[in-house]
């Protein structure tokens, strides 16, 4: 797909990321970057986990499984905390009657 890009598709991205980003392209043509070579990595280690399956399984080697991982504990187990009382921050107003009989000066 990117060889199918001609230097004027290439011209206008680049423009047009500068005018996005401006002063932040670089940090964020970083971010980017990291965020390729930490998929890359991930895949990587993916591949190396299936390598490893096959060739177990290719050699007769019975599957062993990893071991459940520890959970911390629930809520039936950690004691509750009694509820706390909520601080109202809006205005209290009192409860006066509007007297709408009276003559407006």
């Amino acid at each position: 797909m990117l060889g199918s890009l001609s230097f004027w598709d290439l011209l206008i991205i680049s423009v047009g990321g500068v005018l996005i980003f401006g002063k932040q392209l670089p940090e964020v043509s970083r971010s980017v970057g990291k965020m390729i070579m930490d998929l890359k990595n991930s895949l990587q280690g993916l591949k190396d986990t299936v390598k490893v399956d096959l060739n177990l399984h290719e050699m007769g080697a019975p599957h062993t499984a990893r071991p459940a991982p520890v959970s911390k504990p629930t809520a039936a187990i950690m004691p509750m905390e009694p509820p706390r009382p909520v601080l109202s921050t809006a205005p209290k107003f009192r409860d006066v009657p509007i007297d709408t009989n009276a003559a407006s000066v």
